[in-house]
């Protein structure tokens, strides 16, 4: 894979976001459903409990794409997307998931149900979470200039 366009670089690590994730059905419609994610410099993460519907779709087939996008009160509409094909696993889902509401908890201070959520997370048994991950294959982007372009340029 290629280095990652640098202004889609500082866009992801400017702020925690929100990530939006598309899976398929059976039919081949999509779903898309708004999540914490992880993004390293190479591999998507995120977790999500063991009886989603979500991993129920990546069994079935395994296409993913995670987009994520500028908040209202951001200057400029900016948005990056990643494709790939998914994987599922359960080792690093529970670490993953306490990792990840920290992380997005941090971001409201004085939301009490924050510290609740934490805990919750933090007691969760190992059994009840899965690791998604991916590794994009492509990905685009749009950096508030109206130009959709390559995330990985060549």
């Amino acid at each position: 894979m290629a280095d990652m366009h640098p202004q889609a670089k500082a866009f992801l690590e400017e702020r925690t976001r929100l990530g939006v994730v598309t899976t398929l059905r059976k039919d081949g419609s999509p779903c898309t459903v708004p999540l914490w994610y992880d993004w390293d410099g190479t591999t998507v993460r995120f977790f999500s409990l063991a009886n989603s519907p979500k991993l129920k779709r990546l069994r079935n087939d395994d296409r993913i794409t995670l987009t994520v996008s500028s908040e209202m009160d951001e200057d400029a509409y900016q948005w990056v997307s990643f494709e790939g094909r998914a994987t599922v696993s359960q080792d690093g889902a529970a670490g993953l998931a306490v990792v990840l509401a920290r992380r997005y908890a941090d971001q409201q201070p004085d939301n009490p149900g924050g510290k609740q959520l934490i805990e919750t997370i933090e007691g969760m048994p190992e059994k009840y979470s899965r690791l998604v991950e991916f590794t994009p294959e492509r990905g685009y982007c749009m950096l508030g200039d109206d130009r959709v372009v390559d995330l990985f340029p060549a």
